[in-house]
């Protein structure tokens, strides 16, 4: 009779141990800036951003709200699959607060080529193992670093990064597509620029137009890019 009790306690163990993981690799990417890492952390509520199909699975069954973080697994087809999952597995009837969020890569400049531009520097990193695992890095250099240290044979693959892209409307034009297309209440835009100030270029472009749009009173009042 008590299983179910020491199942809640392994599972909010679990889900904790990987908020603190997910904080660590959000304080590796923004903290070097204060105004970056508050815009995204602001959005954060007490969901937990991963980006797996299980990590979905079992957000919706133990009723909490859930981030699918694109711009740390880059694999829009599992976004796809985890999201769906969660929509259908989610028991509006129990007690749990149910709210779908995604965390996505968007670049916003004053044009749409220079968007571009900078959308194609930002690549996904992906090791796979001999075991048959496989993980997303930060960078080429610590692929192979891992690769090395796990003592397995591995392969490394580079590809561009799935980002939002464009001047302020299409970028926003392309946020509101995805936040209907996948039913979720809340967008979080992580910039990946290297240069901090085309970076805060990218964050205050899409918050003029947001505004813009807000008070022009668009149809899509339900949705929240952050």
């Amino acid at each position: 009779e008590r299983m179910p009790f020491l199942g809640s306690i392994v599972a909010c163990f679990f889900f904790f141990f990987l908020f603190v993981v997910c904080c660590l690799l959000l304080f590796f990417f923004f903290f070097n800036d204060p105004a970056t890492t508050e815009i995204y952390t602001l959005s954060l509520h007490d969901a937990l951003p991963i980006s797996t199909v299980s990590s979905a699975e079992m957000a919706a069954e133990f009723g909490m709200p859930y981030v699918f973080a694109l711009f740390l697994n880059g694999d829009q087809e599992v976004m796809t699959k985890a999201m769906k999952t969660y929509h259908d597995r989610f028991d509006a009837a129990g007690p749990g607060c149910k709210r779908a969020m995604l965390a996505l890569p968007v670049v916003v400049a004053e044009s749409a080529d220079e968007a571009a531009a900078y959308a194609a520097e930002i690549k996904v990193v992906r090791i796979s193992l001999e075991s048959g695992r496989t993980l997303t890095a930060g960078n080429l250099e610590s692929a192979e670093r891992f690769g090395k240290q796990s003592g397995e044979e591995f392969e490394i693959n580079v590809t561009d990064a799935p980002v939002v892209h464009g001047s302020p409307e299409i970028a926003l034009k392309k946020l509101l597509d995805i936040q209907r297309l996948h039913n979720v209440e809340e967008i979080i835009a992580v910039t990946a620029i290297d240069d901090f100030q085309k970076r805060l270029r990218s964050y205050e472009l899409l918050s003029d137009v947001l505004t813009e749009a807000n008070k022009a009173s668009i149809p899509d009042q339900g949705q929240e890019v952050t």
